[in-house]
């Protein structure tokens, strides 16, 4: 009988796809995550001793300054113009959430204002931003 010998094949696995995979998602987040900074407008966010619930990416973001300019996603809007501005972006983009970064030095009417604005203009859901005092 003439058997053959069968050949023990080495088996590789090839990770320099993986290696390039994982080094263009890590480009890809550290240039979003550089992206999604606000600094439009010089704001000092109030500071609170407790971590709330994240806010999952709302497509509205009011910023409010010390001298009570509001900005609509990095665009200046006067307040008496805020209502038609919010109607118009909720109807275009769909959003029913709204972050604000208010100044710890604004009045506190203008940001009771600006809510009551949004609550009127049909935003389900508001939050106010702060930092994390350590």
């Amino acid at each position: 009988m003439n058997f053959k010998i069968k050949r023990k094949r080495s088996v590789t696995i090839e990770i320099t796809p993986i290696v390039d995979t994982v080094f263009n998602l890590l480009i890809f987040f550290a240039l979003t995550l550089h992206a999604t900074s606000f600094g439009s407008l010089d704001i000092t966010l109030p500071a609170v001793s407790t971590l709330a619930k994240r806010f999952e990416h709302p497509s509205c973001i009011l910023q409010i300054n010390q001298s009570a300019e509001v900005q609509v996603n990095n665009e200046p809007v006067a307040l008496n113009n805020l209502e038609q501005k919010l109607r118009a972006l909720k109807k275009d983009e769909g959003f029913d959430a709204v972050v604000i970064y208010a100044d710890e030095r604004v009045p506190h009417g203008i940001v009771v204002r600006v809510m009551d604005i949004c609550k009127r203009s049909g935003v389900k859901k508001i939050s106010i931003a702060a930092e994390i005092n350590d």
